[in-house]
C-alpha cells in the first residue's frame, strides 16, 4: 500500500480467493435473484477492488436457526480453506422465542467451527448483525418495541462473542431501521431485503471484508488479543479485549445479556437524580435540611402551638394524675387535680388518634440505586402512637 494506492489496489490485483457465505433467508437472497443476493453483491464488490473470487459457496436457507445452520455445516464436509467467511444467523431463533443466552452459546460454537475453515484466522471471518425485521410491512401490527429490545440483546450478543475470538463484526441493524417506511428497501413479501437493500449491506462490509483478506498468518492465537470491528454506516471503532478462558467468557457473556434483558424489559431508562442525592440521607441531615419557614408567617402563638404536640399532653396529664393523687393525701381538695390530669391524658390520646399528620413532619422519600436505577419509596411511620392506632383499625 502507497500514498498513491491508499486502497493497495495494486497489491491485491493478484489475490486469489475462496468466499463462503454462511446463514438464513437474509444471506440465501429469500425473493431476489442470485446475483442480487449480498454474499454475490459482495463478491462483485471485491472483484472491482482487483480480488479475484474464483469461488462463492453460500450455505443458507429460509428459517435456519444457529444449531441448524451448524448442522448443515457438518454435513456439508467443507474441504479446503477459504480466504473469507461470512455469517449472518439467529433471526429465527429470536422469532422462534429462543433466549439470547442459548443464541450466546450456540453462536459461539458455530463461529468456532467457522473458524476453523479459515485455518484458525479469526480475522478472516465477518459476522453480521441481526437486521430489525419489526421495522418492515410485515412488522405491522406486532409489538415492534420488545422485537427490537429482543433483536439488540442478540446483536449485543453476537458482538461480545466476536469480540472474544477476534471475528468482525458489521453493523447492519442501523440500516435496516433507517428503511422504516421505503418499500423499495424490501421484496414483494414485505419482509426481506431487495436487491438495493443488499447493495447497501455489501457496500457497508466491502471495507472490513478487504482488510480480512489482506491478513495473513495473524490469527487469534498468535497475536493473543481479541477484537470487534463494529461498522456502522461507514464508521467503524476497534475496542481492544484481553482473551479469557472460554468458561469465563461465558459467564461473562450470559451475565451481560441478562442485565441487557433485564433492562430492556423496563422499558426506556429512568432519569438519574442528582449525584447528591446519590449520598444517604439520615434524619438529622434531613431536619437541617427542612427550609426555614416564611418570616411574614411566623408569630408568638405558633412558636408556642409548635412546642406541644399529643405526646407532650400525653405525659404531662399523667404526671398531673399522679400529682393530685399524691397531694390529695395532705388536702382533699388536690384530688381534683388528678381529675384534670385523666381528662388531659383522655384529651391527648384522643387528638393523637383523630388528627392529620403534619406535612412538616411527614418523612422524605427514601431510595437507593440498585443497578444504575434509583428505587424510591415512601418509609413507614413506625412510632407508637401509629402503632397503636394501626391495632385499632385493624390494619
Amino acid at each position: 500500500m502507497t500514498a498513491d494506492d491508499p486502497g493497495g489496489r495494486a497489491r491485491r490485483s493478484s489475490e486469489v480467493i475462496r468466499f463462503l457465505a454462511l446463514g438464513d433467508s437474509y444471506t440465501i437472497g429469500e425473493g431476489v435473484a442470485g446475483e442480487e443476493r449480498w454474499p454475490e453483491q459482495l463478491a462483485k464488490l471485491l472483484r472491482a477492488e482487483g480480488i479475484a473470487v474464483v469461488e462463492l459457496e453460500i450455505i443458507a436457507q429460509t428459517g435456519w436457526t444457529t444449531d441448524e445452520l451448524a448442522a448443515a455445516v457438518e454435513k456439508a464436509s467443507l474441504a479446503g480453506r477459504y480466504q473469507l467467511v461470512t455469517l449472518l444467523v439467529g433471526v429465527n431463533n429470536q422469532y422462534r422465542g429462543r433466549s439470547a443466552v442459548e443464541y450466546s452459546s450456540e453462536f459461539e460454537q458455530l463461529l468456532r467451527k467457522v473458524i476453523a475453515l479459515v485455518g484458525g484466522e479469526a480475522g478472516k471471518v465477518v459476522a453480521l448483525s441481526i437486521p430489525d425485521w419489526a421495522r418492515t410491512p410485515f412488522g405491522a401490527g406486532r409489538d415492534r418495541a420488545r422485537i427490537g429490545r429482543e433483536i439488540d440483546a442478540f446483536n449485543a450478543a453476537a458482538r461480545a462473542v466476536c469480540g472474544h475470538l477476534g471475528v468482525e463484526f458489521v453493523d447492519v441493524t442501523e440500516l435496516s431501521r433507517a428503511a422504516e417506511g421505503d418499500l423499495s428497501m424490501v421484496v414483494a413479501d414485505g419482509l426481506h431485503p431487495s436487491a438495493k437493500a443488499y447493495r447497501e449491506w455489501a457496500n457497508l462490509a466491502l471495507p472490513v471484508a478487504l482488510r480480512a483478506v489482506a491478513r495473513r498468518g495473524r490469527s487469534r492465537e498468535s497475536n493473543g488479543v481479541g477484537r470487534v470491528e463494529a461498522v456502522k454506516q461507514g464508521a467503524s471503532t476497534r475496542v481492544p479485549q484481553s482473551p479469557t478462558v472460554d468458561a469465563t467468557m461465558a459467564d461473562r457473556v450470559e451475565r451481560e445479556i441478562e442485565e441487557i434483558l433485564a433492562k430492556l424489559d423496563t422499558g426506556p431508562a429512568e432519569k438519574k437524580p442528582d449525584e447528591a442525592k446519590k449520598q444517604p440521607v439520615s434524619i438529622a441531615s434531613r431536619r437541617k435540611a427542612r427550609p426555614p419557614a416564611p418570616a411574614g408567617n411566623q408569630s408568638a402563638t405558633s412558636g408556642i402551638r409548635s412546642r406541644f404536640s399529643p405526646a407532650t399532653l400525653l405525659f404531662t396529664g399523667a404526671g398531673t394524675m399522679v400529682a393530685g393523687l399524691v397531694l390529695s393525701s395532705v388536702w382533699n381538695a388536690l384530688i381534683w387535680l388528678s381529675f384534670g390530669g385523666v381528662v388531659m391524658f383522655l384529651g391527648a390520646f384522643a387528638w393523637s388518634f383523630f388528627r392529620s399528620p403534619r406535612p412538616a413532619q411527614t418523612a422524605a422519600p427514601q431510595g437507593h440505586f440498585w443497578r444504575d436505577r434509583y428505587i424510591e419509596y415512601e418509609p413507614a411511620n413506625t412510632g407508637p402512637f401509629e402503632r397503636i392506632k394501626r391495632k385499632l383499625r385493624g390494619r
